[in-house]
């Protein structure tokens, strides 16, 4: 049985990748920090059952910086 990365974790993925300026690599997927451009190469979009562009990452960056804020026991 293979392991699944999560959609939560892939986002914590990206989110570090961006800060360490790293390739991340997943099942399905790849994270890639690119100058100040973040392009990806992933299935996370079936995971959350959006479209994941570069337009809206900050977005759900922001929602779960913010999830992180009410729920700070709940998120890792």
């Amino acid at each position: 049985m293979k392991n699944e990365v999560s959609a939560h974790d892939k986002i914590g993925g990206l989110r570090n990748s961006i800060n360490k300026g790293e390739i991340v690599k997943y099942h399905g997927g790849q994270f890639v920090r690119n100058g100040d451009k973040i392009l990806l190469i992933t299935d996370l979009e079936k995971h959350r059952g959006i479209p994941l562009t570069e337009q809206n990452i900050d977005k759900l960056l922001s929602q779960l910086a913010t999830a992180r804020k009410i729920l700070p026991k709940a998120i890792p």
